[in-house]
């Protein structure tokens, strides 16, 4: 079962794989899958060998066969073994390419560490561990023999434990420097590319500023900048289109007007404020004596048998009660100092009334 999925490169000058910790006495188990790449492309390990080459611990070389699982993929599959981890700590090493007896190609080089077996015999090393699991599984054993109980067993390993946490924190601190040199190193290696396509660094802080919004919110990326961009817009547009239709679309607002005739009268509708007498403030306390301007309204008519469904933008509802007819071709309904008038030549008005009343 493979452990690690890494891509290495053959061309890029640093390979960034974060850590492979590989532990001493594991058989069969350390297993890294690679990808060999070439200029960002899958490397072609057709009728090639592929070799894990390192000189551990700068003293012993070694070159060790790999499994090419996937050869038109660039897919080789390596296992750690005693020559590879017969030294602790961090290791370099990289691949080696041969088609025939030529050696075609090298990945850049990349980090492991390695770190030490356990030990159950009693000897130079006592009982010593190097995870959580190997901790518990010994204070289980310790318990399950009657040697006592817990606080026993920490009495009893405490030089062993102290020495435990110390390899733990060397070996941590030994994976961070090791990390920080490669991706220091990694980043020098771009930095003249990235100045060079982004002198000042204007491409970057361009980039920033594309993450905030058009109400100067800054979002996490710039795919959810857009999406809250388009919900604005869709707010404004739907907001502009509700005003449309609430000032010009003739739609709910519906009066019905019954008549004498067994025909389809004409309806004209008009709309004022200020009127004689419906002044707020009094007769002829506005700039305008005798009302306001008058507004043809749009209107969408429909018939039944002597009755006209007049329907009108919603901006003229009125709410009054009272629908005067004036005379018997002009409705008037008025509301403070709002006035629609409905004028019908053709027929008598006889009545009306908000429809569904």
């Amino acid at each position: 079962m493979t452990k690690w999925n890494v891509t290495l490169s053959t061309t890029e000058p640093f390979n960034y794989i974060g850590m492979i910790q590989v532990r001493q006495g594991n058989k069969n188990s350390e297993v890294m899958e690679a990808t060999i790449t070439e200029n960002g492309m899958p490397y072609d390990l057709t009728g090639c060998k592929v070799y894990f080459e390192s000189v551990v611990g700068d003293k012993y070389p070694v070159q060790l066969g790999t499994k090419i699982v996937d050869a038109k993929k660039g897919k080789i599959q390596y296992t750690f073994d005693q020559y590879s981890m017969q030294m602790l700590h961090r290791q370099t090493a990289d691949f080696i390419i041969y088609k025939d007896d030529e050696l075609i190609a090298t990945t850049q080089d990349f980090s492991y560490f390695v770190i030490k077996a356990v030990s159950k015999t009693e000897g130079e090393m006592g009982s010593y561990w190097q995870s959580v699991e190997d901790l518990i599984v010994d204070m289980t054993n310790f318990i399950n023999e009657n040697k006592g109980d817990f606080t026993a067993w920490m009495n009893a390993r405490k030089d062993e434990f102290d020495q435990w946490r110390k390899n733990q924190q060397d070996t941590f601190e030994a994976w961070r420097k090791g990390q920080e040199s490669d991706y220091l190193s990694w980043f020098g290696s771009i930095k003249d590319i990235l100045a060079s396509i982004d002198p000042g660094g204007t491409m970057l802080a361009e980039l920033m500023d594309a993450r905030v919004d058009i109400q100067g919110v800054r979002h996490e990326s710039i795919s959810e900048r857009l999406l809250a961009d388009l919900n604005f817009i869709y707010e404004k547009i739907k907001s502009q289109l509700d005003l449309i239709v609430h000032d010009y679309i003739p739609v709910g607002n519906k009066i019905t007007i019954e008549h004498d005739s067994e025909y389809q009268p004409d309806v004209k509708v008009t709309y004022y404020q200020n009127a004689i007498g419906t002044e707020i403030e009094g007769l002829d306390t506005t700039d305008s004596f005798g009302g306001g301007t008058i507004y043809n309204v749009l209107t969408q008519l429909s018939f039944d048998r002597k009755k006209v469904h007049v329907e009108m933008p919603q901006k003229y509802t009125i709410s009054a009660n009272d629908y005067i007819i004036k005379d018997k071709n002009t409705l008037v309904i008025i509301d403070g100092n709002e006035t629609l008038c409905f004028t019908m030549p053709s027929a008598t008005i006889l009545k009306a009334y908000v429809d569904g009343q």
